[in-house]
């Protein structure tokens, strides 16, 4: 089934859309990251930014997007520079973020296409607030390396495949994949903190919109963010402030086993959770499979502490 489903795609013009808007804005964002590279010598925290871009244009020609929700995107965008220059000074980013996005969220869910059950527009504002705090904490963590763009890209992969209706779900992935490619495998553009509020906000909202057949896609959809979310409370955890990931060698074949970790939560949240016949039973294998998930990293970053030489 994921086969044909992937097959698919090629044939669609929403990814079609997506795919060209996609490289168009990858290969501009190309040129402004190798000129942020060469002057600040780091990833430029661009990426997000053109996944959003890219998504928008592409949807002028194929499923329109509101008003309120581009206006949303343009709120989260600067939620994002804000929560990034005041933790420059103080660091209780997960406060910050959360109170910066909360305006930008609310506005995407004054989208009367959205499901109608309330409890539907409450998980698209803790998603993008809290979910995008998150993820504004591991692209900047892990900046250097460019993981964020490429493990978002799979997020994306995940909600195509467990939504009923994948009009907009093809155009978001669409959209995403060229742009991954600066993230890797050469890390020239990370999300950013502007960025990764928009891309939580479109990933929330693409789900919602087309889980409306079956509202378990919407929350499966959600939980595909996987290790964007779950890395960063696995570190908040830990007095250390020190992850699993953090030890891992920086190597190119690092990736792998990010990568891994990642597909094994999509896959969990796209085609298991996301599959359930009742809400119920979805919202509870997700909360399972995210605090499993959370578990794990705390022990592994554990044991390699325990692991670690005596600088002593």
């Amino acid at each position: 089934m994921i086969g044909s489903a992937l097959n698919d795609l090629l044939d669609q013009p929403e990814f079609g859309h997506g795919l060209a808007f996609g490289i168009v804005i990858g290969v501009c964002g190309l040129v402004v990251a190798i000129l942020w590279l060469s002057v600040k010598h780091r990833p430029a925290p661009i990426a997000g930014v053109l996944i959003a871009a890219a998504f928008v244009f592409a949807t002028t020609d194929t499923t329109e997007i509101p008003s309120n929700v581009k206006w949303g995107l343009v709120l989260l965008a600067a939620a994002g520079v804000a929560a990034d220059y005041v933790a420059s000074y103080w660091r209780p980013l997960v406060v910050l973020g959360v109170g910066f996005a909360l305006p930008g969220a609310s506005l995407l869910t004054t989208n009367t296409e959205l499901p109608t059950p309330n409890w539907v527009n409450t998980l698209v504002v803790v998603t993008v607030t809290v979910g995008g705090t998150l993820v504004a904490d591991f692209d900047r963590r892990h900046h250097d390396r460019g993981w964020a763009p490429m493990l978002f890209a799979m997020s994306a992969l995940g909600v195509y495949l467990t939504v009923p209706d994948t009009e907009r779900a093809m155009v978001l992935l669409g959209a995403t994949l060229p742009i991954a490619l600066l993230g890797w495998p050469v890390p020239l553009a990370s999300l950013g903190g502007v960025g990764a509020y928009p891309c939580v906000g479109l990933l929330a909202w693409v789900a919602a919109i087309d889980g409306r057949g079956r509202l378990a896609a919407f929350i499966g959809g959600v939980t595909c963010l996987g290790l964007l979310v779950v890395e960063p409370i696995a570190r908040y955890l830990r007095t250390e402030s020190r992850g699993f990931i953090d030890a891992l060698p920086r190597e190119p074949l690092t990736v792998i086993v990010v990568g891994f970790a990642q597909l094994v939560l999509v896959f969990g949240a796209s085609r298991v959770v996301g599959l359930r016949p009742r809400v119920s039973e979805a919202a509870l294998l997700a909360i399972v499979e995210l605090v499993a998930a959370v578990a794990v990293l705390t022990m592994l970053a554990a044991v390699e502490r325990e692991e670690a030489p005596d600088d002593g």
